[in-house]
């Protein structure tokens, strides 16, 4: 009987749980510290969600990104829920890492992508309202840049 392959995900993630327990403690959107062991339960969990949510572009680079900036998982999982409810529940959601080319290659930010209809000025204003009413207060602080933007289709 063979031992099934684990998705590129599921073993990142077992990696990256190994790491947090060694860790200090990064605080995650609750408030609560990914150390701990309901902490790794719980980023698991969420990255579970922001897995099954979230395309991944060029998988290994936001796999890294996230591994590096652990504390971006809670707030990404918690955007896949509030997300929908300006632009829908079908909507689709990318995650992307980008390298300004002109700037240092160690330089990333990684782009959470909502993919539009269309760039009308309604859907900039959704942008705007997200921003003003749930993104400005749950934006991180601390390392690891995370950016929400539309993306026309």
């Amino acid at each position: 009987m063979t031992t099934p392959t684990p998705s590129p995900a599921n073993r990142i993630w077992r990696e990256a749980r190994l790491t947090l327990t060694s860790r200090p403690s990064v605080p995650t959107a609750s408030g609560r510290t990914a150390n701990s062991t309901s902490g790794v339960d719980d980023l698991a969990a969420a990255f579970a969600l922001v897995a099954t949510r979230f395309a991944f572009r060029r998988p290994d680079d936001v796999n890294g990104y996230l591994r590096q900036h652990p504390h971006l998982v809670p707030i990404l999982a918690e955007a896949a829920t509030v997300i929908p409810r300006y632009f829908g529940a079908d909507v689709p959601l990318v995650l992307e890492v980008f390298v300004d080319p002109e700037g240092d290659p160690a330089d990333r930010d990684l782009f959470a992508i909502i993919r539009t209809p269309s760039g009308t000025d309604d859907v900039r204003d959704t942008l705007y309202r997200l921003q003003d009413e749930w993104w400005l207060a749950a934006s991180p602080a601390g390392p690891g840049s995370l950016t929400i933007d539309i993306e026309p289709v």
